[in-house]
């Protein structure tokens, strides 16, 4: 884990849930709360789709998360919203 990720065990995943600082930064920016990320990930009727890059895409009706194979892990990687639900934050 890097300074300044956070970490949570998943259920669902059976692995730990690496939270990266990119992806707080993010999620702050847009509005997205870590409950709402959480929820997506621990529900398993969530689309997933693996890209090619070898990452994982979740999406819902209003965010999609973007989840990394790390180490045993799986790593948060960066989280957004659909265009038509865009909230972003002016910073």
């Amino acid at each position: 884990m890097k300074k300044g990720d956070k970490s949570y065990y998943s259920e669902f995943l059976g692995t730990n849930l690496i939270y990266n600082i990119h992806a707080i930064e993010r999620s702050i920016e847009r509005s997205i709360t870590e409950e709402e990320i959480l929820n997506l990930v621990e529900n398993k009727n969530t689309y997933c789709i693996r890209q090619p890059n070898g990452r994982f895409r979740l999406e819902s009706d209003d965010i999609t998360v973007i989840l990394q194979y790390d180490n045993g892990n799986m790593r948060i990687v960066t989280v957004f919203l659909h265009k038509s639900n865009r909230k972003e934050k002016k910073v």
